[in-house]
């Protein structure tokens, strides 16, 4: 296997020069002008972006929940009537009353204790 370490003091002074002639900023100030308009020229013109699309939907998303909007207050109008109604029927309404007869089987027992008898048989 081939050592690829760089020289003996660690770093090379030629291939830093040139790198650092690569990577140095511009002098002249015209590149600096130049790029700020590039960057401004973009941010102002009309430029697509991922939310281009949706543009066009914004019509549809405002109909639709309209029509959501009107259908869930429709189905709370229409649940509160019938829980209304239901209470009102509940309260005002007589409820059927079971009439029956309790009879004694025997002179022993009292009519209490026949009723007694009557509510706690199957």
């Amino acid at each position: 296997m081939t050592d690829m370490r760089i020289g003996p003091q660690g770093r090379d002074d030629d291939l830093t020069r040139c790198l650092r002639g690569i990577y140095a900023r511009p002098s002249d100030t015209d590149y600096w002008t130049a790029l700020e308009a590039r960057i401004m020229a973009h941010l102002t013109d009309e430029v697509e972006g991922w939310w281009s699309p949706f543009r066009q939907w914004v019509r549809l998303g405002l109909v639709a929940a309209g029509v959501a909007g009107i259908a869930a207050g429709t189905v709370s109008v229409r649940s509160h009537n019938a829980q209304t109604g239901l209470a009102y029927r509940t309260v005002v309404e007589t409820p059927v009353t079971l009439t029956a007869q309790i009879a004694t089987q025997t002179g022993d027992q009292s009519s209490r204790e026949a009723t007694l008898q009557y509510l706690i048989s199957p």
